[in-house]
């Protein structure tokens, strides 16, 4: 990360999208898709690291050239660049999913228990240097962060986040690159997306470390 030390935001950007273009170009030519999505993970983590987590408290504007895949990467805040997605889809179809443990180089696939689920969370945490404490859904932050509520589907195959806002109302996205749309809390103990149920599971206060340039 030393490199990045003396670099403005747009130059960290277009270093790691840099990467991304070689990276892409050389498993298009590989045609190994495995492989692939393991280093664009490596590469999304770096660029988690040294960019967004500049970011104390959630967004209120996303700008165009972002977007947001999933429920995760909305409650903590991590909007991806629209052109790293579009690399992505240039090799792998359909909407780029991350489930909880990737960024942190753990496979997916088996179905979780709740202890197994909070522990693939804590990895990703710990490997973004996002500090984070286990907090009442009720209580009010008290290290500067802001709140995220974690939720396990019935299966343990699925999980479900929301993030509380400033104004304190609860907010979650809904599906991959669905809207965002307030969630009651009387939907908390157990959330229902139409498909599958959701179990609360916990919440965590995140507090981000910021970005030195």
């Amino acid at each position: 990360m030393k490199k990045y030390i003396n670099l403005t935001k747009k130059d960290i950007l277009e270093d790691i999208y840099s990467e991304l273009i070689t990276l892409t170009k050389f498993y298009q030519a590989q045609g190994n898709i495995l492989q692939y999505r393991k280093h664009f993970l490596k590469l999304l983590q770096k660029y988690f690291k040294v960019l967004i987590l500049s970011q104390q408290k959630p967004l209120d504007n996303l700008p165009e050239s972002f977007c947001v895949s999933n429920c995760y990467l909305y409650a903590l805040d991590l909007p991806i660049p629209s052109n790293f997605v579009e690399l992505y889809n240039s090799l792998i179809d359909g909407p780029f999913k991350l489930f909880p443990g990737e960024l942190s180089g753990l496979s997916v696939g088996n179905a979780l228990s709740n202890l197994e689920f909070c522990a693939r969370i804590t990895c990703d945490l710990n490997t973004l240097g996002i500090e984070h404490f286990n907090v009442d859904k009720d209580a009010k932050p008290t290290h500067g962060g802001y709140k995220m509520a974690c939720f396990l589907g019935d299966r343990g195959v699925d999980g479900h986040f929301a993030r509380q806002e400033e104004s304190g109302i609860w907010t979650h996205q809904r599906g991959y690159g669905g809207e965002i749309d307030v969630m009651d809390e009387k939907n908390f103990e157990y959330y229902h997306n139409g498909l599958i149920g959701y179990d609360y599971v916990k919440t965590l206060e995140l507090v981000k470390p910021s970005f030195k340039k």
